[in-house]
């Protein structure tokens, strides 16, 4: 229906017409509220993150903002196509045929469509559940706000050249069961390169490691480290992060940081959270500093913080939010991040 009524305009996608229309009001206006149009950054965490991804790569969003943020945002999302079907992923268009089917709606009836609830619409949807619904499609791929899957845009080099800081949390998944439709899905996408992937993870056979990270690092570590890689390629300049710092009230319990621990840290909200220590305040002021500092200049760098290398793909040297502080260092998990890596196409 909405197809019908704007053959000749942008439809779907329209959370990320929201955030370019927001990002064109800024460069229009913030001059008068003391802003500088030419120096916005934008910024998101998970599903926040992949906004940013879209933006990064959509023509519709050049020269609107100068710098991202990307925190667990993925990278290696497949997207559908906005009106063809491919195999396992149904295209968006069939996807909300299938919804209205749901709520008993004629898709030709655009008066009913809209009268159906936020929260019918929303079901219960999340982070580790929106793939596998039929009725669900998300940022999708329409030819003009978003030409394809964030990877692809980024391995051809069609994505904006802005200045990038991205990274992931230590174990963003590590408390879900490596069992069941998860195990099979993960598994599955490598093939006959299953066992290799095992050796990769435990060398001295079992599966702890395996268990303890593959989802993480497919779904966040090692993408996260692809789009560094590709955004470099550019000519850009980018900084990539791990963050493992656990508050101290929870260490005797927690061991790595799970998706979205950081977010406390970065908006310096711990108390509101948390009896925070002076030890995790500390933390607190530190990963504010640098992202504060990359949104003004560029170079998140500065300070008596210790120095954030900037990211180059022979050494993938990262900045690691330990326990102990902020640590430069460099390979860290090369050779089963690689593994994934080369299980995709090239």
């Amino acid at each position: 229906m909405l197809a019908q009524e704007h053959p000749n305009e942008p439809f779907a996608n329209y959370g990320i017409m929201d955030q370019i229309a927001a990002l064109k009001w800024i460069q229009k206006n913030i001059a008068a509220f003391g802003g500088d149009p030419e120096n916005v950054t934008v910024f998101g965490e998970s599903a926040g993150g992949a906004s940013i991804l879209a933006l990064i790569g959509s023509p519709l969003a050049q020269g609107l903002f100068h710098r991202a943020i990307v925190e667990s945002g993925g990278g290696r999302d497949v997207r559908p196509k906005l009106q063809d079907d491919m195999p396992d992923h149904p295209s968006a268009m069939s996807a909300g045929v299938a919804f209205a089917d749901t709520q008993h709606v004629s898709q030709d009836d655009a008066a009913a469509l809209r009268a159906i609830p936020a929260a019918a619409v929303r079901g219960d949807l999340g982070i580790l559940n929106n793939r596998t619904q039929a009725t669900y499609s998300g940022p999708m791929i329409d030819g003009r706000i978003i030409l394809d899957n964030p990877a692809s845009t980024f391995a051809s080099g069609k994505q904006n050249k802005v200045s990038l800081l991205i990274g992931v949390n230590s174990n963003e998944l590590g408390a879900l069961p490596f069992s069941g439709g998860w195990r099979q899905e993960i598994l599955g996408k490598f093939g006959s390169r299953a066992e290799g992937l095992r050796r990769a993870y435990d060398p001295q056979d079992g599966e702890k490691m395996l268990k303890t990270f593959l989802l993480s690092d497919v779904l966040f570590v090692e993408p996260a480290r692809f789009i560094a890689r590709a955004q470099t390629a550019t000519g850009a300049t980018v900084w990539l992060y791990q963050f493992g710092y656990v508050a101290e009230q929870k260490r005797l319990w927690q061991q790595f940081a799970p998706h979205a621990s950081e977010l406390p840290y970065v908006f310096g909200t711990l108390n509101s959270q948390m009896i925070a220590t002076e030890r995790d305040r500390r933390m607190s002021t530190s990963i504010n500093g640098y992202w504060v500092s990359f949104a003004r200049t560029g170079n998140p760098n500065g300070g008596n913080r210790p120095n954030w290398p900037t990211y180059r793909p022979l050494d993938d040297p990262r900045l690691c939010f330990t326990n102990q502080g902020p640590l430069a260092t460099s390979n860290l998990d090369r050779e089963r991040l690689d593994y994934i890596a080369d299980s995709y196409p090239q």
